[in-house]
């Protein structure tokens, strides 16, 4: 409730969005904290003009993104993927949309809420690996041989939540990383 004799009106904090349908680099940022971001990684990368928006904003709007092109679904460390989400991602990948899918419970949440998009992927849920359970989450990812994108790739880590194990069943699914 506003005074209207009072002339420095009301303070408040929010963000807007503006999508166009000619908007190409899209970053979903489900996530509280901003220290999740890869904008800056995707600009060092040669994306420009990326815009953020929230998964619901993008599953109502990501129809009309015609021209998209590079899509990174964000989920940080504690968002999840849901149902509709899961619908939204298969569509852009159906659409030639080069999609990256990232966060904490990603795997989790898309295995409970989006069953639908692991199928797409060609993934099918195992059983939740106990891998860094006792050694309070230490865990070193390592690369394939041979892969374009993760060759040589060794890096220690910890876990924070206990992550799902996976089998391949699609033609054109290939593992990247494993701990």
């Amino acid at each position: 409730v506003m005074n209207k004799s009072d002339l420095g009106g009301q303070k408040s904090k929010a963000t807007i969005s503006a999508v166009s349908e000619e908007t190409s680099v899209l970053q979903i940022s489900d996530y509280a904290d901003t220290k999740f971001s890869l904008k800056s990684q995707m600009t060092s990368a040669g994306l420009d003009d990326i815009v953020e928006i929230s998964g619901s904003e993008f599953e109502t709007v990501g129809d009309m993104l015609t021209n998209l092109k590079t899509l990174v679904w964000n989920c940080g460390d504690e968002g999840e993927i849901s149902s509709s989400g899961g619908s939204a991602i298969s569509s852009a990948l159906t659409n030639g949309v080069n999609t990256l899918i990232m966060g904490g419970k990603m795997g989790t949440s898309i295995n409970t809420k989006a069953p639908g998009l692991l199928s797409y992927l060609g993934l099918q849920f195992q059983k939740i690996c106990y891998k860094g359970f006792n050694t309070q989450g230490k865990v070193t990812y390592t690369g394939y041989s041979g892969d374009p994108v993760s060759n040589g790739f060794d890096q220690p880590a910890t876990l924070f939540y206990l992550t799902p194990s996976f089998k391949i069943t699609g033609l054109e699914t290939y593992p990247i990383l494993k701990h």
